[in-house]
């Protein structure tokens, strides 16, 4: 679910900001307001249709159209027509870029919404075998300059990179490794030049922690890396040392997540590490969006069960967040 991108959070994350507007909601006058509805007034005082809430619904959603009105769903009939949904609201044609991401798996495919959002470029998902038909038709509208392929041949097979040729006039360019953290440190190489402000480390293990992480590493124009729980990858290692960032933000706790051991090594490669990190995925989401974004437009919600719409929506979460001109490809 869309809310009318720039903070992104899961719908539990909402449920818990949801408490402390309650007193708000109760205290309300609602003499003039219908019993099933909510007051949408605009920033001039003037008022607007109020947005009706339905019988039953969750109360993340009733929230949701309390403080900023009905939400906008972009959804398809699977991950690969979301995927299209998101890229046809957010982009129009002849985009200088679009990603492309296997969406049966996540671990191939957990920096490409950092690269691709710092690039003001779309996401799109493909089969290991085969482009699906949602997502031909958008690269066929998209009509990219390039398209850069997130992954090794085990994610995502050579013949779908012969495949992709006939979307652009550009080149086809693979960014991949030979395990996840290589793919993650590959993706950064292209994306980011030889010094970055700050970089993202999250667990290489799950998707979640990654993909809260990415809208903010594209705002502060970083990439995300990925570590194991208890050991920094020399991939990891040596794609920091070339950054040399001025900070780093490890996503997640020390007791799931990235442990304190990684916490003390990273402390080699930025004179600030700092974490961010709450109970699970859902308050880690929450305490990204409240450190990177204290306020925000619009809000991006996805379920934290799954990563496709997570990873395509993140993209689109933190696209045009920094000037296109400053950002410049390795391989250009």
């Amino acid at each position: 679910v869309e809310m009318t991108g720039s903070a992104w959070m899961s719908a539990s994350s909402v449920r818990s900001a949801a408490a402390s507007t309650a007193s708000r909601a109760a205290t309300s006058s609602s003499a003039a307001r219908p019993p099933d509805a909510v007051d949408t007034a605009n920033p001039d005082g003037s008022s607007t249709e109020p947005a009706r809430l339905t019988p039953g619904e969750p109360y993340a959603l009733a929230w949701a159209k309390w403080n900023v009105g009905t939400p906008n769903r972009l959804g398809g009939a699977n991950r690969y027509a979301t995927a299209a949904v998101v890229s046809r609201t957010g982009y129009g044609s002849n985009v200088p870029a679009a990603y492309v991401a296997t969406g049966e798996n996540f671990p191939d495919a957990l920096a490409a919404a950092a690269a691709a959002a710092s690039d003001g470029a779309p996401l799109l998902l493909v089969e290991h075998d085969r482009i699906p038909p949602e997502t031909a038709g958008e690269l066929s509208r998209l009509r990219p300059q390039r398209i850069y392929v997130v992954g090794g041949p085990g994610a995502i097979s050579d013949g779908v990179l012969t495949d992709l040729d006939p979307y652009t006039a550009g080149p086809v360019q693979r960014l991949g490794g030979a395990d996840r953290y290589a793919t993650a440190a590959a993706v950064s190489f292209d994306a980011f030049g030889s010094h970055a402000p700050v970089a993202f480390i999250a667990t290489g293990q799950n998707f979640p922690d990654a993909l809260a992480g990415g809208p903010a590493a594209a705002l502060l124009g970083g990439p995300v890396l990925l570590t194991k729980y208890a050991e920094l990858p020399a991939a990891t290692s040596d794609e920091l040392s070339r950054l040399g960032p001025d900070e780093i933000v490890i996503l997640g706790g020390a007791a799931g997540a990235v442990s304190s051991q990684v916490e003390s090594a990273l402390r080699a490669y930025s004179p600030r590490v700092s974490r961010v990190a709450g109970a699970d995925r859902w308050e880690t989401a929450a305490a990204v969006a409240a450190r990177f974004f204290p306020s925000a437009s619009d809000i991006f919600l996805a379920t934290g069960r799954n990563y496709p719409d997570a990873l395509a929506g993140g993209a689109y979460a933190g696209r045009d967040r920094r000037q296109r001109s400053s950002r410049s490809h390795r391989s250009l």
